[in-house]
């Protein structure tokens, strides 16, 4: 049962009851003084998504089950920071932890950074990095949109699009998955099409060679989300951050890797396999064919 407050208007003698659903506020959902009032309840607030939440380790030494979920950074709705770079509070442990079954995650993967979401969810106490804290399995999410309408899409509604102009065979996989430990074993062994940022060839390889990746004979290059931004150089620029996931095209056919330049956005097909990618499970993607966009 979702928290549902009951507001007694008196007229007279005459008493309506009226049930709202109300919003629960973020900032109550990050205190430990409420965890208490919460944990084990339903709860349904209002958030802005930031992106998928990879540092799990810390969750699983809280006791929180993270095989299978799909974990979501966030902030208050109000929040702003930096698009990218070291001195984001991006990189910061989301306040408290929200996740959502990897089976119905789809909509994680339909986001963009600084998108409104509206979430219904199981809250749960957790141990959190050294204090107590609020574990959230998302039961459905809508995204609000910000642009023309008050309309919402469900994430039912989001999976039940159909896809124009691709045929199911050939469809683009989000960048983003292929980014994420939790869809390794979904891709690995099996080839995959994409679209990415073009940032520039990667020379920091040896971490690669050490984790058994062919390095000899292979142009690497650095990429990111088509929608990425950040300042153009200096030390504060994630373009200095390894790449996601190991991409790279053999060397006799890595001309057009000196004819891009950076903020192209290349179309990709290419085969992917399971790699230790310092100290995490990612995957390494040989290049088959590429595009400029």
């Amino acid at each position: 049962t979702y928290i549902t407050p009951i507001f007694v208007l008196t007229n007279g003698s005459t008493s309506l009851s009226i049930q709202a659903d109300d919003l629960v506020p973020y900032d109550k959902l990050c205190s430990e003084a409420f965890v208490s009032d919460y944990a084990g309840k339903s709860v349904h607030f209002k958030a802005m998504f930031i992106g998928e939440w990879t540092i799990t380790q810390p969750y699983e030494l809280g006791g929180i089950k993270t095989k299978g979920q799909v974990f979501i950074n966030h902030r208050n709705a109000s929040y702003k920071a930096s698009d990218a770079g070291l001195g984001s509070i991006d990189m910061a442990f989301p306040p408290f932890v929200i996740s959502i079954p990897k089976d119905k995650s789809d909509i994680v993967y339909e986001l963009s950074r600084g998108d409104i979401i509206e979430v219904w969810g199981k809250a749960e106490s957790a141990n959190l990095i050294g204090k107590t804290g609020l574990h959230i399995s998302i039961e459905k999410t809508t995204k609000v949109q910000q642009k023309s309408s008050e309309e919402k899409v469900s994430l039912e509604e989001l999976k039940e699009k159909p896809v124009q102009g691709k045929s199911q065979a050939d469809d683009l996989v989000p960048y983003a998955k292929l980014c994420s430990e939790a869809f390794v074993s979904d891709y690995a062994g099996k080839s995959v099409h994409f679209k990415a940022m073009f940032i520039g060839e990667w020379t920091i390889t040896q971490p690669y060679e050490l984790s058994g990746i062919k390095t000899k004979g292979q142009v690497f290059i650095n990429h990111r989300n088509a929608s990425y931004k950040a300042s153009d150089a200096g030390l504060g620029s994630s373009d200095m951050a390894f790449p996601p996931f190991a991409l790279s095209i053999p060397k006799d056919r890595s001309d057009i890797v000196y004819e891009l330049s950076r903020g192209d956005t290349i179309e990709v097909w290419g085969k992917a396999e399971s790699a230790n990618l310092i100290g995490k499970t990612g995957l390494s993607i040989l290049i088959e064919k590429i595009n400029k966009q």
